[in-house]
């Protein structure tokens, strides 16, 4: 059998034979599945995969409208679908810690401000603020709104130290 004839049989094949084939593959996958997606996921773990792969979505999510959409639509289903999602990301991704990791500290604190020791909530209602160093990226404590304002100048050890004999004058 030649090349040609071989992949026109496999192809004639295939056709006649494609339900039988899909059902193997999903018995296959159904019995395997988690060799599967921990091989995959091993997989997404080299950084050059992670690298081709982001590059492809992000060009896909660019240039592509509809996939721009869908994206969008699917990341606030999953926000919104649980209790804390916009929460937990902004946490994870800009102090590298979990909601967990933060009601840890809040309990750790007695519930109050790391420095002036107010009550968990301000006075409109937010949340105890993640203090963290800037150039480490270590979180320090939680702190109200108005002691992470005061703080957040502070970073500098030669500022702090001018700030405070400021202060004591």
């Amino acid at each position: 059998m030649s090349k040609n004839q071989t992949a026109e049989y496999r192809r004639e094949y295939y056709l006649n034979n494609r339900e039988k084939k899909l059902q193997q593959s999903r018995d296959r996958y159904a019995t395997k599945r988690d060799e599967i997606l921990a091989a995959q996921k091993e997989h997404m773990k080299d950084p050059a995969v992670r690298a081709a792969k982001t590059a492809q979505a992000k060009k896909r999510y660019h240039s592509d409208p509809e996939a721009r959409r869908a994206v969008l639509e699917n990341k606030k289903k999953a926000y919104v679908s649980t209790p804390d999602g916009w929460r937990s990301r902004r946490l994870m991704t800009r102090y590298g810690i979990t909601v967990g990791e933060y009601d840890a500290l809040l309990e750790n604190q007695g519930g109050k401000c790391a420095l002036c020791e107010r009550d968990t909530h301000d006075v409109l209602g937010r949340r105890l603020a993640v203090d963290h160093n800037h150039k480490t990226g270590v979180v320090r404590g939680l702190l109200c709104m108005n002691c992470n304002t005061k703080v957040a100048g502070l970073e500098d050890a030669d500022q702090l130290a001018r700030t405070f004999t400021y202060m004591l004058r």
